[in-house]
């Protein structure tokens, strides 16, 4: 009914209102000055950023600060790798060909993520952006 449709669009305002900001993942290098050991480093560093904002994000989302604190902290232990991938397959929907986006300034392809060793990651995430396309899924339903 129409309180079920004002209840659904209140939280979808809040959702909107809580997205953590987009963010670059390299520090500020030359491209070809970064080894791979500052590259995985570099990665690291923006997944810590991305953790915290994840962690944020969930604290503002309605319901979520009436839960008890420790159901609240097995909650994110439990799907952190989970969210932080779906914002990864979410980002890289559309973006003109196979890369992985991972911020503004980093995008992987398929060569370089077999450079890295990572070309099983590569494949998984690029399934599920893959199947958001099928779906087309908007912004606000990824939400």
């Amino acid at each position: 009914g129409g309180r079920r449709c004002l209840d659904d669009l209140k939280v979808l305002v809040a959702l909107r209102a809580c997205e953590p900001e987009s963010t670059n993942a390299l520090p500020e290098v030359l491209p070809g000055d970064m080894s791979d050991l500052s590259l995985v480093g570099a990665l690291a560093d923006f997944y810590d950023r991305e953790l915290v904002a994840t962690i944020g994000w969930a604290k503002q989302v309605p319901g979520f600060s009436d839960i008890v604190l420790d159901d609240q902290m097995q909650l994110l232990q439990s799907t952190w790798g989970e969210i932080l991938t779906l914002g990864l397959a979410f980002r890289s929907m559309s973006n003109g060909g196979n890369r992985l986006h991972f911020a503004a300034d980093l995008t992987i392809d398929e060569n370089s993520a077999r450079e890295w060793h990572a070309l099983e990651l590569y494949n998984q995430v690029q399934a599920v952006v893959k199947r958001f396309e099928q779906i087309s899924l908007q912004h606000d339903e990824f939400l």
